[in-house]
């Protein structure tokens, strides 16, 4: 990559911050936000966890941020692989995030409420073999918590939490 290049980069990760999301494959020194790697956490994951699991499995990840868990995971070679984000800021990020990769996926924008019944996420976001929901119920309150609870356990075959 030239200087060129990493500085263009460079300006478009600015202009879609702030991050809270630590990405750091993009080469050249290039890092988002200040939080965790999601590189570092499936580095230790990858140790106790039979990543084989994920082999052409349709995989959801609520909450996904600014798509960090999203790179991981296809890593793996799910059949279908979806992020959800809520934040107007990290579902803008996570949609550079998976093009700038070119990753085999894509990033929905959706809101949770508390109105919601687990019959509703079902019909919108639909069934998955794997459900992961990696940060983001500390965020809801009871109701809201309860359906989407609910809603992963009758629409996913393993979740991870």
């Amino acid at each position: 990559m030239n200087s060129s290049d990493i500085s263009t980069l460079q300006n478009r990760i600015d202009e879609l911050g702030p991050w809270w999301e630590k990405i750091n494959d993009f080469g050249e020194n290039i890092v988002t936000g200040p939080g965790r790697s999601k590189k570092l956490l499936w580095d230790k994951l990858k140790q106790n966890i039979d990543v084989s699991t994920f082999k052409n499995k349709t995989i959801l990840d609520l909450g996904c941020n600014a798509g960090g868990n999203v790179l991981e995971l296809a890593k793996f070679g799910p059949s279908k692989l979806v992020g959800i984000e809520g934040n107007d800021t990290f579902f803008k990020q996570a949609e550079f995030v998976i093009d700038h990769f070119g990753t085999d996926a894509s990033v929905i924008h959706y809101r949770f409420q508390n109105q919601t019944s687990p019959e509703q996420y079902k019909s919108e976001l639909g069934s998955f073999d794997i459900i992961f929901c990696l940060g983001l119920i500390y965020h809801f309150n009871e109701e809201l918590n309860l359906n989407l609870l609910r809603y992963i356990r009758e629409n996913s075959e393993m979740s991870f939490f």
